[in-house]
C-alpha cells in the first residue's frame, strides 16, 4: 500500500476531475486500499467528501489557497 496518490495531468484540466479524483483516492488510502463499490469504500468516500464540504464550507483552507498565482 502505497502512501502516495499519484494523479494523472489529464485529471487536473478541470476541478471537477481533480477533485471526484481526490476524493475516490482517498477512500481507498482510508481503507487501506478497499475495492471500489464495497460498502467500507463507500463508506470512506462519503467520509471524505464529508469533511472537504464542512471545512471548504468553514472557510478552513482559504489561507493555504490565498497567494497561489493561478495565471502565472
Amino acid at each position: 500500500n502505497s502512501k502516495m496518490i499519484m494523479i494523472d495531468i489529464h485529471t487536473l484540466a478541470s476541478a471537477s476531475s481533480t477533485v471526484d479524483t481526490l476524493v475516490h483516492e482517498l477512500g481507498h488510502f482510508k481503507t487501506d486500499g478497499a475495492e471500489d463499490l464495497t460498502d467500507r469504500f463507500i463508506d470512506a468516500v462519503s467520509e471524505v467528501a464529508g469533511r472537504i464540504i464542512k471545512n471548504v464550507s468553514q472557510r478552513k483552507h482559504d489561507a493555504a489557497f490565498k497567494d497561489i498565482d493561478w495565471w502565472g
